[in-house]
């Protein structure tokens, strides 16, 4: 007799066969425990001269069954010399073992066909290919233990598949064949045990090839059961031709004669069973309609027919035939009443169409999915024949919009979304990505409850391409916030988005009115290339569907502001670079935040709560977990925490070129200039055509005063683009310091005649005339630079003290009065006044300014007590002079402030001190052209001054 729940799993697609190596070995391929032995003879062929391993005892006690398979293959992975060897070995041989077979043998098996004709699901622990030598359409996929993605389809419904979960010969490494091998496999967060617990509660398991005799059988289904813990439900089957009990394992035996026609026969009636079902469901499918209108007769009696049917069942609860009668009586009706509908929903899109609209109200609408709507979400969710891509994306909206309306949480809902993010289909699972991370992050620790919910989040950190993607979103909301770049409460003015299912209507052109409308409302011109733009723009959805429902012309590019259209360009620059992720999170919170329905109420927690909540530990791998930490941390400014994640980072990617460059950003934050070099160099040689780290590196070589490496890098960058006048500029500006200023000069001009900044270039061209002492030429240039740009202080401040130089005090004072009216508590610039009052000798307002100064300072200056050295100096207190210079040298020493203990041994009449000084602060690179007119003037016409300067090249 054949098991009505096989037949059952057939009619439903939901029998899976579980292929083990009884089936392989009427084809010559050893069995587990000859697999072994041969294993053994061949570690005591290769290692018995050096290991501490009998392996000839080791096989005795395997054949007496005095050791069990499982210890001896124990003893050979921990052993402590050979361990790692003996494992290694073993999967080699194993894999020579079956190629060999295969070499010799003949692949081709009928009971293996049949298996295939009987179900396109099947999960087998052989390593060997006879499966696949014996697969009758080419189109099924084949995976192993380790293609986490295709084990994750393997779960849909109408999933077809030869899951080799114990791994392939060809690929050794994947073979489970150690308790390591099985630890890792049967492992609460391995999608294997996944996938096999969701088979296991879901499906019907068919074994064939198994025996309670061989030990491997036995730990195989212990491990199998553990996977559904609690579930009680017997439906599962193994072919057997012994009276062994399978009981224990909640699985019910099959007796067989023999594994040949005894088993070729059940099989067979097993295929013809399925061969009925399918006609039948075919010709009720063709005759549904005319069926249904023939019985509808019927409908008015099978009420009374059920309620007499429970009321027997009341009476005798343990009777199957009776509850098997109601079954099908309450699936007749159900077909009858509802069957039409149902058949409409496959066959008619304007009726799909309606449904679907009904069925996103529905969800919206349900604080709890229930089974009705949850059984139609995920119809379409499965059915890619009768449904698109796009109505998916419509139930993934409809549910995160229903997460968000209700304070409850209905795990089902976050379930599904998970399932639609599995099935991997694109435009649908990057928006399930996306409302899944920004749910789950609203609902704080609300979701931690379900085990069911953790466990799939953590099957989604084993996909990499899962995982790069949240780590975008998460980077988009901690970058920009969920505020950034949203509609304003002006887009639902527009009566097509009164209802929220047009709202997130995903674009699209086929046969979509919400679009054909562009026809209508575009007075542009070419409409063909303007819907290519519009389409192919990483605009939100929803905006791009108020283009094509609003009146709509291009505008001329002066009517728009330059603030709007920057605006435009960085938010365009965002989505793109983090397309489609952002869209989705600004189309979804601008409908959270300004919905007719949601206004003025903070329904949407948008703050990402990465320290706060379990929510990095669930969504992210360890990997990503850190690079988002340490994003998060460099947002907040916490630089040394976001160096540590950094670092962490790398250790596990070590040239990650972003992290890179965040790192350098971090340590040039906390002033660590050598750090951040060491970084930007790193990835100078990762990536030499990365302009943008090179200009960088440039930047903080100049910072560093490594005037020489700013040269090199600049020519470097000159090869990749010769036409960034930035470039030329900081290399002019190299030179300078370097002293060499006609190369400076020509690195000047040529940055002039390309660049669009040209006051910067005025600058610094008037800074080497300066320099050069040909002050006409210097101050034309400055006042060019100032004329571009008046609200640069630097452009006035660099005029004044050029004035200051060529001794034109007063003039230096005017303009640096100016620049005070701009920055009139600049203490840099105050400092400079105080300079021009002393040299004019108005000493008592240059002491007043420096007492104002002195107090206002948080933190000592040098600069300030040397200009307190300068003023007693003048003022005839040379004591009081050493003990302000004293104190500037103990913060800092400096070439000036020995230039200025050098004038106060003068004023003192101590000329030995003052040339001992004086010349010790040329050396250290002060200029004479800097000294105090009245000290300048007692000097310039004595031999020994000139001849020192002379010495010095001044």
């Amino acid at each position: 007799m054949i098991e009505p729940k096989l037949i059952e799993a057939i009619e439903n697609n939901e029998l899976v066969i579980f292929v083990g190596a009884g089936c392989s070995m009427p084809l010559n391929f050893p069995s587990w425990q000859n697999l072994i032995i041969s294993v053994l003879d061949k570690l005591n062929e290769e290692f018995s001269s050096i290991s501490t391993l009998n392996f000839v005892n080791l096989k005795n006690q395997l054949q007496n069954n005095s050791t069990t398979l499982f210890e001896i293959l124990e003893e050979l992975e921990t052993n402590k010399k050979h361990g790692d060897q003996y494992k290694a070995r073993s999967k080699e041989i194993i894999y020579d073992l079956i190629e060999n077979r295969i070499k010799e043998g003949q692949l081709d098996s009928e009971i293996h066909k049949l298996i295939w004709q009987l179900s396109s699901k099947i999960v087998t622990t052989n390593y060997d290919s006879v499966l696949e030598a014996n697969m009758l359409r080419p189109n099924i996929k084949t995976f192993d233990n380790q293609n986490i993605f295709q084990i994750l389809k393997s779960q849909n419904n109408d999933s077809e598949f030869l899951y080799k979960i114990h791994g392939d010969y060809s690929n050794p490494k994947t073979m489970t064949v150690f308790r390591s091998d099985y630890e890792n496999i049967y492992n609460p967060k391995n999608p294997n045990e996944d996938a096999l617990s969701t088979f296991y509660k879901g499906k019907t398991f068919l074994f064939i090839g198994f025996s309670l005799t061989d030990p491997y059988v036995n730990s195989l289904f212990d491990k199998i059961k553990k996977l559904y813990e609690g579930y009680t439900i017997n439906k599962h089957f193994v072919f057997t031709t012994k009276d062994e009990d399978f009981t224990h394992y909640d699985i019910k035996g099959i007796k067989i004669k023999d594994w040949g026609d005894s088993l070729k026969y059940y099989i067979e009636q097993l295929i013809d069973k399925k061969k009925h079902t399918n006609t039948r469901i075919n010709n009720e499918m063709l005759n549904l309609a005319n069926e249904i209108s023939l019985n509808d007769e019927d409908i008015e009696n099978l009420p009374k027919i059920i309620k007499n049917k429970i009321e027997e069942i009341k009476k005798t609860p343990n009777d199957k035939n009776l509850q098997n009668e109601y079954d099908d009586l309450k699936s007749k009706y159900i077909r009858l009443v509802f069957g039409e509908i149902d058949y409409l929903r496959k066959i008619d899109d304007s009726y799909k169409d309606a449904n679907l609209e009904s069925l996103f109200d529905s969800i919206y609408a349900s604080e709890e999915l229930s089974i009705d709507i949850y059984e139609r979400a995920n119809t379409i969710r499965i059915d890619t024949t009768n449904h698109t891509w796009f109505h998916r994306s419509q139930i993934v909206s409809a549910l995160a919009c229903s997460l968000l309306v209700f304070k409850t949480i209905d795990k089902k809902k976050i379930l599904l979304l998970i399932d639609f993010l599995n099935d991997n289909e694109e435009k649908v699972w990057e928006r399930a990505l996306t409302y899944l991370v920004v749910m789950l992050n609203h609902l704080g620790n609300k979701w931690l409850r379900f085990p069911e919910i953790i466990k799939k989040l953590e099957l989604l950190t084993l996909n990499l391409q899962f995982q790069s993607s949240c780590q975008q979103i998460l980077e988009y909301l901690i970058i920009f916030g969920a505020d950034r770049f949203n509609f304003s409460e002006r887009i639902f003015e527009n009566t097509h988005f009164h209802k929220p299912f047009n709202y997130f209507l995903p674009f699209f052109k086929e046969d979509n009115p919400f679009f054909s409308k562009i026809y209508d409302n575009y007075e542009g011109g070419n409409i063909e290339e303007f819907i290519d733009s519009l389409s192919k723009s990483p605009l939100p959805d929803s905006a791009k569907y108020l283009i094509c429902n609003s009146d709509f012309k291009e505008m001329d590019n002066n009517e728009i502001s330059q603030k709007s259209k920057d605006y435009f360009r960085g938010h365009m620059l965002v989505n793109k670079g983090f397309y489609p992720y952002a869209g989705y999170i600004q189309e979804f919170v601008s409908f959270a935040k300004s919905f007719p329905t949601f206004q003025n109420k903070e329904i949407l927690k948008t703050q990402v709560k990465l320290t706060s909540t379990s929510l990095k530990e669930y969504l992210l791998s360890e990997k990503e977990r850190l690079r988002v930490l340490g994003i998060y941390f460099y947002k907040e400014k916490q630089w040394g925490k976001a160096i540590l994640n950094f670092d962490k980072f790398l250790n596990l990617q070590p040239k990650d070129v972003m992290v890179l460059i965040n790192l350098a950003n971090c340590h040039f934050n906390e002033k660590n200039f050598k750090a951040a070099i060491e970084i930007r160099h790193e990835v100078y040689t990762i990536e030499n055509s990365n302009l943008n780290n090179l200009i960088d590196l440039i930047n903080l070589y100049h910072i560093n005063e490594e005037y020489e490496k700013v040269i090199f890098f600049s020519d470097k960058y000159i090869v990749e683009d010769d036409k960034n006048s930035a470039i030329y500029r900081i290399k002019g500006w190299a030179l300078y310091s370097l002293k060499n200023y006609n190369e400076a000069l020509n690195m000047g001009e040529t940055s002039l005649k390309m660049s669009t900044e040209k006051e910067q270039d005025y600058y610094l061209l008037a800074s080497i005339y300066e320099e050069l002492e040909e002050y006409e030429q210097s101050e034309e240039l400055y006042l060019k630079a100032v004329e571009l740009n008046d609200e640069d202080i630097k452009f006035r401040e660099g005029i004044s003290m050029m004035y200051y130089k060529s001794g034109q005090f007063k003039k230096a004072l005017e303009s640096i009065e100016m620049v005070l009216k701009i920055e009139k508590n600049n203490v840099h610039i105050l400092l400079n006044k105080v300079q021009i009052l002393l040299a004019l000798n108005l000493l008592e307002t240059a002491h007043v300014l420096l007492i104002k100064v002195n107090r206002s300072e948080k933190y000592k200056n040098s600069e300030v007590f040397n200009l307190f050295a300068n003023y007693y100096r003048m003022v005839g207190e040379p004591e009081k002079a050493f003990v302000e210079i004293d104190k500037a040298e103990k913060i800092s020493k400096e070439s000036r402030f020995v230039g200025t203990r050098a004038v106060i041994y003068s004023s003192l009449g101590d000329e030995e001190n003052f040339y001992h000084f004086f010349e010790e602060a040329v050396k250290l690179g002060a200029k004479a052209k800097s000294l105090f007119p009245d000290i300048k003037n007692k000097y310039e016409n004595e031999t020994r001054f000139k001849n020192l300067l002379k010495q010095y090249n001044q």
